[in-house]
């Protein structure tokens, strides 16, 4: 069973939902950063790590995949293979992103079920990528 790598916009946040298949990387108290996500999937190391998550995570756009993985996978809906891998090398786990469509905590613990491991990225939605 691999261990994979899920990017998707939403929140962390203490004291809601946990699960042992899944392990949520973000800033305390918040997602991450675009220059987060971009710089642990090269492989430096994580921010603080928040177990617990809650509320629902919507899908990547493809300017922010175009970004963040340097491809733009299909569009969806739902968890996408993006053909990279983190750390750049074939040994580092799949990246997942969740496209077209939003998805509660549960359902990503259900996404979870085949792998030993889930690393979900909650991330923001940078403002030069947020529509007015």
């Amino acid at each position: 069973m691999e261990i994979i790598v899920l990017l998707a916009h939403g929140e962390a946040s203490g004291g809601c939902f946990s699960h042992p298949k899944i392990r949520v990387i973000a800033r305390a108290g918040g997602p991450l950063c675009g220059s987060e996500v971009r710089d642990y999937l090269r492989g430096a190391s994580a921010p603080e790590c928040a177990t617990c998550s809650s509320g629902a995570f919507s899908g990547i756009s493809d300017a922010e995949c175009s970004r963040d993985l340097g491809v733009i996978p299909g569009a969806g809906p739902g968890f996408v293979d993006s053909g990279r891998r983190s750390g750049g090398a074939l040994s580092g786990n799949r990246v997942f992103v969740l496209r077209g469509t939003t998805v509660s905590f549960h359902e990503i613990a259900e996404f979870a079920q085949p792998y030993r491991k889930v690393i979900l990225l909650p991330c923001s939605r940078e403002p030069s990528h947020m529509t007015s």
